[in-house]
C-alpha cells in the first residue's frame, strides 16, 4: 500500500499521457501491469490481457455513477435522461459496451487472454486470485495469497478509498470540465442494488435485451449474458 493511488501504480493506457505518466518506464513489480477500457483491436499488442465482462444493466448504472461526479454534478441528471443521452442503441457501432465485448469474445480461444465475469469475481475472489496468479506465471504461497485476496475486497478498498478513487484523473476532469472538483467522491462504493434512482426501468431492459440479441446473439449464438458468463466459467 506504498502509493498515494493505485492509478499511479498500474497506469490507465488511455489518460497516462495527459496525467503525465511514462508507460514505458519500469513499475514497481514485474510483470508490468496496465488498465485500459479499450478493444482488442485497438489495445497495444505483445502482452496477456485479463478481461472481465459485466450484465449490460449493472456496466450502465457503474457507467452512470461514473459519470455521476466525475462529469456531472450529482443529482443535476437522472438515470432516465442519462440513458436517452447516452443512447446504448447508437454504441452498436464502433464504440462502446457492445463493439467492446464483441472484440474481446472473438479472442475467448486465445491462450494469451483470460475472460473473467464481474459477477463470478464477486462471488468467489480467492479463486479468481488463482486463476489470475496462473495466468500471470506468478508462484503464489499462502502469505501472498492472503495478502491479494485481503487488498482486492470491495471492504478493503472501502477503507483506503483515498487510494482507489482516482483522483489525478478526477481532479484534470474537473479542471477541463469547470467542475468543482469533490475530494470526497470515490469511485469504490457500497453498493446501489436498493436506491430507486439506479434503477433501470423496465423499458431500458428491454432497450438493452434488444441490442444484445441483435449485436451479440446473432453474431455468436449466445442468447443472454447468463449465456456468456457460463461459456467463461467452463
Amino acid at each position: 500500500m506504498d502509493f498515494e493511488e493505485i492509478s499511479n501504480v498500474t497506469p490507465w493506457i488511455e489518460v497516462a499521457f495527459d496525467l503525465g505518466i511514462d508507460l514505458d518506464a519500469s513499475q514497481v513489480a514485474e510483470p508490468r501491469v496496465f488498465k485500459s477500457h479499450l478493444s482488442w483491436w485497438d489495445i497495444p499488442k505483445g502482452g496477456r490481457y485479463i478481461v472481465s465482462f459485466r450484465a449490460p444493466s449493472d456496466a450502465f448504472i457503474s457507467l452512470y455513477r461514473f459519470f455521476e461526479g466525475f462529469f456531472f454534478e450529482p443529482g443535476t441528471i437522472d438515470l432516465d435522461t442519462f440513458f436517452r443521452w447516452r443512447n446504448p442503441s447508437a454504441e452498436m457501432g464502433e464504440r462502446g459496451y457492445w463493439h467492446h465485448l464483441a472484440s474481446w469474445w472473438e479472442q475467448r480461444n486465445n491462450p494469451d487472454v483470460l475472460m473473467l465475469c464481474y459477477e463470478d469475481m464477486r462471488a468467489d475472489l480467492p479463486e479468481t486470485v488463482r486463476r489470475i496468479a496462473a495466468f500471470m506465471d506468478i508462484p503464489l504461497d499462502d502469505e501472498l495469497f492472503d495478502c491479494v485476496v485481503r487488498q482486492a475486497s470491495r471492504q478493503f478498498m472501502l477503507e483506503h478509498r483515498e487510494q482507489f478513487g482516482e483522483a489525478p484523473f478526477r481532479r484534470l476532469m474537473s479542471q477541463r470540465i469547470g467542475l468543482p472538483f469533490e475530494a470526497n467522491a470515490y469511485k469504490v462504493t457500497p453498493g446501489v442494488r436498493e436506491d430507486p434512482k439506479y434503477q433501470l426501468t423496465a423499458a431500458h431492459q428491454r432497450e438493452l435485451e434488444k441490442i444484445w440479441q441483435a449485436q451479440l446473439a446473432n453474431q455468436f449464438g449466445l442468447e443472454s449474458y447468463e449465456d456468456l458468463r457460463h461459456e467463461v466459467s467452463v
